[in-house]
Formats: C-alpha cells, sequence, structure tokens
C-alpha cells in the first residue's frame, strides 16, 4: 500500500501521523495481503464462522509486534530470531523485510511523540515510558474495536 507521507516527513512534525491512523493503515496492509495470498482457499463455511476474521487478527498482531520490536530496537527480536525454528525464523525475516517502511514510520512516530514528550520537560525516561504507554494504548483501543 503506498504511504502518505515518509518516515523524515513525520519526525520532523512536518505530517501529523499517529499511531491509530500506523494501525489503520497496517491494519489495511494486512487485510490485502491476506484477502490476496489466503481468501480463495478459505471456504465459505470458514468465512461464515469468523476464522478468517480470526486469522486476520492473529496476523495482524504478529505483524504489529514484530514491527514494533524491530522500531524500538528491541533486544527480544534478535533474541527470537536466534532462538526460532528455521521455518519460524524465516517467516519472521520475510515479514520484517516486507515491512522495512512500516518498521521506519513507526519508529518516526516513537521519535516524534518522545521529542514532543521532551519539549514538554519530562526526562529521556519518562518521555519514552510516556510513548509506550501511548502506543500500547492505541493499539489497545485498536484491536478492541477489531472484535
Amino acid at each position: 500500500m503506498k504511504k502518505k507521507c515518509t518516515p523524515e516527513q513525520v519526525k520532523n512534525g512536518d505530517v501529523v501521523y499517529t499511531f491509530e491512523a500506523f494501525l489503520k493503515d497496517l491494519w489495511k496492509d494486512v487485510e490485502s495481503t491476506m484477502s490476496k495470498n489466503y481468501s480463495d482457499k478459505m471456504s465459505d463455511k470458514d468465512k461464515r464462522n469468523g476464522t478468517y476474521e480470526d486469522t486476520l487478527k492473529d496476523v495482524f498482531v504478529f505483524v504489529y509486534d514484530l514491527c514494533y520490536l524491530a522500531a524500538m530496537n528491541q533486544p527480544e527480536l534478535e533474541l527470537m530470531l536466534k532462538r526460532s525454528e528455521a521455518k519460524n525464523k524465516n517467516v519472521m525475516q520475510k515479514t520484517l523485510k516486507s515491512n522495512k517502511e512500516n518498521i521506519a514510520l513507526l519508529r518516526a512516530i516513537f521519535v516524534r511523540e518522545i521529542s514532543g514528550k521532551l519539549e514538554q520537560g519530562l526526562t529521556e525516561k519518562q518521555a519514552l515510558k510516556a510513548a509506550v504507554e501511548k502506543s500500547k494504548s492505541a493499539r489497545s483501543r485498536f484491536l478492541s474495536a477489531q472484535l
């Protein structure tokens, strides 16, 4: 999906791109990819009983969590990749590779959020904590709305 802005525009504050907007766009990306790859393989019964929607949500959470870990340079990501079985590692690596732009945008949102909190007088630790909490809250609200 074509992105509406660049990570640089988000970081600089030239474009307002929020966690909520990111989640909506990522959902569309995941939904588009899944419908291309899997929708025709699912039976009408699976679609009716919610299997597709449940799978879509699970895949979205997986993709978002990987993007989050990569955007925040979390050491857990490297540990997960290192300790995963080959097929799982391959899926994670492909997901990370295909989401490079999403990871850069999410990182830019965090940079902008943290910068804003620093400008408000928070310490670096407080600003980081506030940005993480804001992202978690947005994710939680978004997923609740998808039920």
